[in-house]
């Protein structure tokens, strides 16, 4: 009889099947011919079966003993459970499938890279990296292990990218806006970021201190420098400075990642505030704690919502307004059609 394997036979003779019948032999198509099957079956205490088949004819597999087999067979099947509990989302049980394994066979290459593609899902790339890493030194020639790697190496590169942007309100005011931002990694642990953005303003009433308004024509510019501290287990340290041409600021922030949530609490004091032309004209800043949260993945879709509270300032004059704010946005990525391109709803109190 034949029937239709699960995966391809491995270098040592082993496959898995999906339907078997105990105690006859076999016959195999995986690679075009045809081999008898032995299989070796096995009564767990809670009565379920696990069979295994092999090449009768292999001998590396004719040679190795039941027990290693059953083994052998025992850990690809809780590997399979791992996968299955993180595609249900169940990652901290999947984590703990996959470090069981590793801790009982720390030259368990295909544990560790399965490990490593878990925390890639959730956002751990630096913990990730070090798994991939530390698989590849034990099975160098894997494809799909150097391909996980080099994909995982493209998504934590520096970048370079402009961000033009034009605004037109029912005012008449008109913006243009241009913007630079970069970031650069360090090594794995810092990355260090940048930004630069100039706006031409055309407003012909800007409010002024103290209390005229007149028209304005002309530009301003801004500068956002950081350096970020990522730790293995994802969570994010931010330090930045802020300049405009009369002021300059600085600002802290932290992230904690969890398996499904991101929250962030941070504070400025002094980071030019762009939002309101008065403030831009006069080169104005805002000092700001705030807290935010995300789920990056929930139905399909990316959450966000942040709350702060804030005191405006100018030149000469600290602390003209004081607000609390909040926003919030849900993104809907659609990597089918462009990878990149999402569909973005914002709320702004």
């Amino acid at each position: 009889m034949k029937c239709e394997p699960m995966h391809a036979v491995d270098d040592e003779g082993w496959t898995e099947w999906i339907h078997p019948l105990p105690g006859y032999l076999m016959q195999c198509c995986d690679c075009g011919l045809i081999h008898e099957m032995e299989a070796v079956v096995a009564r767990r205490e809670n009565g379920t079966i696990l069979i295994v088949l092999r090449l009768a004819e292999t001998p590396a597999a004719a040679a190795e003993p039941d027990a290693i087999a059953l083994e052998r067979a025992e850990r690809r099947l809780e590997r399979l459970r791992a996968a299955t509990d993180e595609q249900a989302g169940r990652f901290d049980i999947a984590r703990g499938r996959l470090s069981a394994l590793v801790s009982s066979d720390p030259r368990d290459a295909d544990a560790i890279a399965q490990w490593g593609v878990l925390e890639r899902r959730i956002g751990r790339t630096r913990r990730a990296g070090a798994l991939f890493d530390r698989a590849l030194a034990l099975d160098p020639n894997a494809p799909e292990l150097r391909l996980a790697r080099d994909e995982l190496a493209r998504e934590t590169a520096g970048f370079a990218r402009i961000e033009p942007e034009f605004r037109r309100t029912n005012r008449g005011e008109k913006r243009y806006v241009a913007g630079l931002a970069a970031e650069m990694p360090v090594n794995d642990a810092w990355r260090a970021t940048g930004r630069f953005d100039t706006v031409r303003l055309d407003n012909p009433s800007v409010r002024r201190v103290p209390g005229y308004s007149a028209p304005f024509k002309g530009a301003r510019n801004r500068i956002d420098l950081g350096l970020v501290r990522l730790a293995e287990d994802g969570d994010r340290t931010e330090t930045r400075l802020y300049a405009n041409e009369r002021r300059a600021g600085a600002g802290l922030s932290h992230t904690v990642v969890g398996d499904f949530q991101r929250a962030t609490f941070g504070a400025e004091i002094g980071r030019p505030y762009w939002d309101q032309a008065e403030f831009l004209v006069q080169d104005g800043t805002r000092d700001r704690v705030f807290a935010q949260y995300e789920l990056p993945a929930f139905l399909g879709l990316a959450w966000r919502a942040r709350a702060g509270r804030n005191r405006y300032n100018l030149p000469g004059a600290s602390d003209v307004a004081r607000a609390a704010s909040g926003d919030g946005d849900v993104r809907w990525a659609l990597d089918a059609w462009a990878r990149g391109f999402a569909l973005l709803y914002a709320i702004d109190g």
